[in-house]
This record gives structure tokens, C-alpha cells and sequence, in this order.
């Protein structure tokens, strides 16, 4: 059916998004999912699950919501932080210089499983961009194997800016009423 072909070509999406992630093509790689909230948590499951399918072991998740002004430390760390937030994270994984574990996880990528409304969008614009390199004021980090899955909420407003910085956008349909006529 029409389902099965819809998420089989969801499938190969998002595994050819992963080896674009792996081999460093994106910088990040950015999944946009909209929909209804059960149909997102849903997509997001399947997502991890493609991304498990390559890299095992090797795959880190995090999780943030970002919704408000005071979530903006959940990007950037507290201002006492020279790194912290999802800097820290992103960089913990990719920067062998932190952290000697992460020798082994050359092969792996982290995905970060971010739930926004517009401001949390906002807050996510400069991560989200594909350059490689984010920089706070003080602190620079490298965005390889980082695959953002960016979860809209259902009353937000997609932005154009986090439209034009994503490699896939998944809308979860809503799901047939039964029995409406």
C-alpha cells in the first residue's frame, strides 16, 4: 500500500542522511519531523532504529526540549561554562582530545533528539547549519557525525530557518478519524 511505500522511501531517507553523517558529507545532518505528538515519537523511534542499524554501539542519543528563554543553557551551557549544553555533548563525541573513550567511536554518530517550538528553533539555528564548525564566543566545535532530529511541536509554527537547514522533513499525517464520513 501507499503506507508501506511512503515509509520505505522514509527508510532509505534517512539511512542514506546516516552514511552522509558517518562520512562526514553533512555537518550536521538535520531531520525535521512535524505532525501530531504520538505520530513525531513514533517517527523518532524508527529514526534511532535506522541509525542503530549502522552504527550499533556507536550510537550516542541526547535528548533536550527547547521551548523558552531559560532553555537557552540546554544550547550553550551556562555562561560560567567555557563549554556546556549541547557544545559539550557534541563536542565530548567528536573531540578525542576530551574524552580518550571516544577513540573507539570514530565510527559512531550522535543524535540529538531536539523537541522546539519557534523559539527553540530559533535557539537551534546556528547548530543546525551545515558548516561543520559552531562557535560560541569563546569556544569552537566540530559538527561530524552529528545527526540533529528536530521534533516540532504540534501547535508551532515551522520556520523558514529551520526549513532551509534540513536535509529531510517527515510530516506525520494525521492518522484517519474512524468512521468520520
Amino acid at each position: 500500500g501507499f503506507g508501506t511505500e511512503m515509509e520505505k522511501f522514509q527508510r532509505r531517507q534517512i539511512a542514506t542522511i546516516v552514511k552522509m553523517c558517518l562520512s562526514s558529507v553533512l555537518r550536521p545532518g538535520v531531520v525535521v519531523v512535524t505532525g501530531q505528538s504520538s505520530d513525531r515519537v513514533a517517527m523518532e523511534g524508527s529514526i534511532l532504529s535506522e541509525v542503530e542499524a549502522f552504527c550499533g554501539v556507536g550510537m550516542d542519543v541526547v535528548r533536550v526540549e527547547l521551548r523558552d528563554e531559560k532553555d537557552k543553557e540546554k544550547v550553550n551551557g551556562h555562561q560560567s561554562q567555557i563549554r556546556g549544553g549541547l557544545f559539550k555533548a557534541i563536542d565530548d563525541f567528536n573531540n578525542p582530545n576530551n574524552n580518550k573513550e571516544n577513540l573507539g567511536k570514530q565510527e559512531g554518530v550522535l543524535v540529538i533528539v531536539c523537541k522546539v517550538n519557534e523559539t527553540g528553533q530559533y535557539m537551534l539555528r546556528e547548530l543546525l547549519e551545515t558548516n561543520g564548525d559552531s562557535r560560541t564566543h569563546r569556544y569552537a566545535i566540530r559538527k561530524d557525525r552529528v545527526l540533529f532530529v528536530v521534533t516540532v511541536d504540534d501547535n508551532a509554527e515551522l520556520q523558514e530557518m529551520t526549513i532551509s537547514r534540513a536535509h529531510a522533513l517527515i510530516h506525520c499525517p494525521k492518522a484517519p478519524q474512524v468512521g468520520a464520513i
